[in-house]
């Protein structure tokens, strides 16, 4: 007997909300929006319109699209309010607030991808994200964006080359 969606969900919720949470964080870093507050509001989501999950896609491909979307909406906002205060301010504090018992060249070097990838434009950071920090396949990428594989992969490309340049003008020194 096949599992209902609603039934999939709560099966698998311990795996998946981690796993969108921590996609969330990468998302919203550096914007001052509260990451944990948002994976509650795509899992509010998910919870309020599991019925039109039709399985045509992985449960976490779906999830992953809506906390996309929730994020790119809460940015947007963000955006708009900050075009009217001018007196908001970025929480910069949250960048490194996971890596506290790592050693300081470690956290520094955590530090400073978080900031390059914080600072490329959305369309960029977004593929970085589903590629270089979730590990999701490009034929998944492009179902959740609507994009051709051919666009996705000539995206990353160059979302890539700009994370490298960011890194290098920040001093960002990799031993490989």
């Amino acid at each position: 007997m096949q599992t209902s969606p609603q039934q999939q969900l709560d099966d698998q919720l311990e795996e998946l909300y981690p796993r969108i949470e921590r996609s969330v964080r990468a998302y919203t870093l550096g914007s001052g929006l509260d990451s944990q507050d948002l994976t509650q509001e795509v899992f509010l989501k998910a919870v309020r319109s599991i019925g039109s999950f039709g399985g045509d896609a992985a449960l976490y491909t779906w999830l992953f699209r809506i906390a996309r979307n929730t994020c790119i909406d809460a940015m947007r906002r963000l955006r708009t309010r900050r075009r009217y205060h001018t007196d908001a301010e970025m929480d910069e504090s949250r960048l490194d607030a996971d890596e506290d018992t790592d050693p300081v060249n470690s956290r520094e070097s955590v530090r400073m991808v978080q900031q390059a990838i914080a600072k490329l434009d959305l369309e960029y950071r977004d593929l970085i994200v589903m590629r270089e920090i979730e590990g999701l396949p490009v034929a998944d990428i492009a179902a959740i964006t609507g994009l051709k594989d051919g666009t996705v992969k000539s995206r990353l490309f160059r979302a890539r080359l700009m994370l490298k340049e960011l890194l290098t003008k920040a001093g960002y020194e990799h031993d490989t």
